[in-house]
């Protein structure tokens, strides 16, 4: 090269320098102008198995679905697949185990979650999953983040899921060239380096500032809100205390409206029915409330998300007060409508009289419940296993209370007497509970037995309808109304061929079920629901909206049966041992009750919404089993102060637990008057005896065995392992 060729090539470069130099500039300019990307996505709670914000799978959905449906019905594993932009600055994993966490996922259930714009994933599943770390590093790194690198998004669910399913089935130098061009080039790349400082500089300034600023109006806001000096953490302690006291407080008055009803008739107790009303309405809101609170908080600010905590909590304990001060505007009147001072004698013999009605109640119990025992298996039955035990332990304390009254009665103790015949009175509502809820159980496992008939018959229906259309040819005589085309498009014939083999190993599994004693009615029906469902979804391309309203109306008594009998149970479980169960059972179970009420409130008009609120109902009450469970069996009785011997059966001493505090004084919302019907605690101290709350680790034993609609019949995730509750998992960049 020329002496002139070189400072004419020199002279070139730096003029692009200098271009350069002043388009960075200008490009940093619209970075700090243009406000950040609005895609970005805090942890979700998941309501179906597939969750795509981004449009990732762009009509693969059905693929996606047959893998999950394929591992589903081989292992009974469940697997969420979600597809975001990005993370919304959260680690991977940190945002899949959140997610999961929001989304009650079970022992049994595992998540991936993909970032398609940030191009990172994570795979989180509960410490109780059965696959070891090893078999799931070697899904992730076969199966998941091969297609994730070729921006296969469908693949790598599908990669998943048949993954996991073959693992449980299986049982880690240059020229430095001219002088001149080498000092334009250097010049160039420290000019880039020095604006490059300075651009970071002035965003980490930018982002600090505005920080710094939303702390403030934080703190300004907190400071003029009800609890300015109260720390979150805190606040969140006294809110959960204040929904278990509440929670307990209405179930106890209910029991005592409920014999004072019997002895002064409906009309002697109409206000305290109206108050009772009002304030069992302020307690489902300050549960719908605490539902929202397991909820991550949307938004990317940890202020802002700190704040609408807060504001959630205000709202709980505002509702919880508002439910004490119902009741103890009535408190008075309802002592002095019971006056059980002056009336000692005649209510001691009343409660005698039921004493014995209920000993003698209790053979007709045990034999019934032995009767199920060799018939039928599963939560239901599991859920009033120890009933029959423990009213005869709860009859034991009733009698000795009793006993104790009669024998204070006659002195200068009365009000003694009198609290003591309070505490054998409410023992004995659990006793009628616990032998009802034996009965009850009985009702509805032999209502679901009696239902499997209908559902196998409206499977077989779409079964054949199913098989008619893979062989091409029009709706037979024996499907007049399947609706189903001549031909099928082949993804369409891909997904209604899993869905036919699916239906056909559902039908052959609950037929074996049938034959064998004992066996689960109630799983037997969620296993063909899901079956129908699949076959459902696979038939809606071939079939018009109306059918598909048809299809819903006619499994939907057996979806409503299913919640409604596993709420009941759920329902007994936790009044019975309502000493030891926290918050998240309770919140659940009531938010299982808000969907079933909602799906009998659109039968007629929506079954198709109807339907899918009640499957959401029995899985939110099947998750509220398994953390009410999880809750008692970590439960510890006080050691001592009672008055009567500890019994070796766990769930005795829940029931007493809610009867009684460490104080040997009836605990909850007797600690100002000896009614129910008098306000728990407004505890203002922040002191728990159990924080009841689900936020950011999971309780032992709780989850969800589906979501969205799609439930198998195996997917439990083992109501009876408690286990730590954490999560493990993986992922990367790809």
């Amino acid at each position: 090269m020329t002496r002139w060729a070189r400072v004419a090539a020199v002279s070139q470069l730096r003029l692009h320098a200098r271009r350069l130099t002043a388009l960075c500039l200008l490009t940093a300019v619209v970075v700090l102008a243009v406000p950040g990307r609005a895609a970005a996505e805090p942890p979700l709670r998941l309501d179906t198995q597939i969750t795509d914000q981004v449009g990732a799978l762009a009509g693969r959905e059905s693929e996606v679905d047959q893998a999950l449906q394929r591992l589903e019905q081989d292992t009974g594993w469940q697997l969420f697949v979600v597809y975001v932009d990005d993370f919304d600055g959260t680690p991977a994993l940190d945002w899949a185990d959140q997610t999961a966490v929001a989304s009650s996922l079970g022992a049994r259930d595992a998540l991936l979650a993909v970032a398609v714009v940030e191009r990172a994933y994570a795979y989180s599943v509960d410490d109780r999953f059965p696959l070891t770390d090893d078999q799931l590093d070697e899904v992730a790194a076969t199966a998941i983040e091969p297609a994730l690198a070729a921006d296969d998004w469908a693949a790598a669910a599908i990669g998943a899921a048949d993954g996991y399913r073959q693992a449980a089935a299986a049982g880690p130098g240059t020229d430095n060239g001219d002088d001149g061009l080498a000092g334009g080039r250097t010049a160039m790349v420290m000019c880039l380096v020095t604006l490059a400082g300075a651009v970071v500089a002035l965003l980490a300034w930018t982002w600090w500032y505005r920080r710094d600023q939303r702390r403030r109006q934080l703190g300004k806001v907190i400071a003029d809100g009800p609890y300015p000096d109260v720390p979150t953490e805190d606040l969140t302690a006294r809110a959960n205390t204040m929904l278990i006291d509440t929670d307990n407080a209405v179930t106890g008055a209910d029991g005592e409206l409920g014999l004072a009803t019997a002895q002064y008739g409906a009309q002697a107790t109409a206000s305290f029915v109206e108050a009772l009303a009002a304030a069992r309405a302020d307690l489902a809101e300050a549960f719908r409330l605490r539902t929202q609170l397991d909820e991550p908080a949307q938004g990317s600010d940890a202020a802002a998300r700190e704040l609408a905590q807060r504001q959630l909590l205000t709202g709980i304990i505002g509702r919880c007060t508002a439910a004490a001060d119902r009741l103890d505007a009535e408190s008075a009147a309802f002592d002095a409508l019971r006056d059980l001072e002056n009336r000692l004698d005649q209510v001691i013999d009343e409660l005698t009289t039921r004493q014995r009605d209920a000993g003698q109640r209790l053979p007709a119990a045990r034999a019934e419940l032995a009767g199920l025992s060799t018939e039928f298996a599963g939560p239901v039955l599991d859920s009033v296993d120890g009933n029959v035990t423990q009213a005869e332990e709860l009859l034991s304390f009733a009698t000795a209370e009793l006993q104790r009254a009669a024998a204070l009665a006659g002195s200068d103790e009365r009000s003694t007497a009198a609290v003591a015949v309070r505490t054998a009175g409410d023992a004995l509502v659990q006793v009628d509970a616990l032998l009802a809820a034996v009965m009850t159980a009985s009702g509805d496992l032999r209502a679901a037995h009696a239902a499997i008939a209908g559902l196998v018959a409206e499977v077989a229906t779409d079964l054949a309808a199913g098989q008619g259309a893979l062989r091409g040819g029009a709706p037979s005589a024996a499907t007049p109304q399947a609706g189903v085309a001549a031909g099928v498009p082949a993804a369409e014939a891909t997904a209604l061929a899993s869905a036919v083999a699916g239906a056909e190993q559902v039908l052959t599994a609950v037929h074996e079920q049938l034959a064998r004693r004992p066996m689960d009615p109630v799983a037997a029906l969620r296993q063909l629901e899901h079956a129908d469902r699949a076959l459902d979804a696979a038939l809606g391309a071939v079939r018009d909206a109306a059918q598909r309203v048809a299809r819903a109306r006619a499994v939907l008594p057996q979806a409503i049966m299913a919640a409604r009998a596993e709420i009941t149970a759920t329902a007994s479980f936790i009044s019975t041992r309502r000493g030891a169960v926290g918050g998240t059972a309770r919140s659940h179970l009531a938010e299982a009750q808000r969907l079933l009420d909602h799906a009998v409130s659109v039968t007629e008009n929506d079954p198709v919404q109807a339907l899918a609120s009640a499957h959401r109902a029995d899985q939110l009450a099947e998750g509220a089993l398994q953390a009410a469970w999880a809750d008692v069996q970590r439960w510890a009785p006080p050691a001592a102060g009672w008055g009567h011997a500890q019994t070796a059966h766990p769930g005795t001493g829940a029931f007493l637990g809610g009867l009684l505090g460490s104080s040997g004084q009836r605990h909850g919302w007797s600690s100002r008057s000896s009614s129910s019907f008098s306000s728990a605690r407004r505890s203002s101290s922040g002191s728990s005896r159990r924080s009841g709350s689900g936020g950011a680790s999971r309780r032992g034993g709780s989850g969800r065995s589906s979501s969205g609609g799609r439930r198998g019949g195996g997917s439990s995730g083992g109501r009876r392992g408690g286990g730590s509750g954490g999560r493990r998992g993986g992922g990367g960049r790809f």
